[in-house]
């Protein structure tokens, strides 16, 4: 009797992370303002992160299957380097009231580049200059928000 090729946990987490972002998106794009005067408008969020999500849970489902790892004791060490992601963006987004917008963002450019394979020092710094440029250009004037300036402006 031949066998019929089973699906992973792994692709089927991600299809329905595919299906619940989609519906979070179409929900959420769906939704209105009241006012009339939002540029960027209460749906775009939601719209925003159910496009990330679907792309990611995409990436996840058509991903190869991972090589058997060896017989060795499982390390520590990868999950807790995974976690360094998340503890710098937790850090930018506490520093933005004190540190404004620029500054904070810039810090954070640069050292979430760095972590992640910018060879030099240098380079981190031009790409987080390139990238705080382009929030500034996109948020401030693209969009018309209103960016944090910051406590720290308040002390000079």
């Amino acid at each position: 009797m031949p066998t019929r090729p089973s699906i992973s946990a792994d692709r089927v987490a991600a299809l329905i992370l595919v299906v619940s972002f989609a519906a979070y998106g179409v929900h959420g794009h769906s939704l209105k303002s009241s006012l009339g005067v939002d540029v960027v408008g209460p749906g775009f969020f939601p719209t925003a992160v159910a496009i990330l999500g679907v792309a990611l849970g995409g990436v996840l489902l058509f991903r190869r299957e991972a090589a058997p790892a060896g017989a060795g004791r499982p390390s520590l060490l990868p999950e807790v380097r995974a976690l360094v992601p998340i503890g710098l963006m937790l850090a930018y987004v506490l520093s933005l009231d004190f540190l404004g917008f620029p500054i904070a963002t810039l810090a954070f450019l640069t050292l979430t580049v760095r972590y992640l394979g910018s060879p030099t020092w240098l380079r981190a710094v031009v790409v987080g200059v390139a990238g705080t440029v382009a929030a500034i250009l996109l948020f401030h004037y693209g969009l018309a928000l209103r960016l944090p300036q910051g406590d720290l402006i308040r002390l000079w």
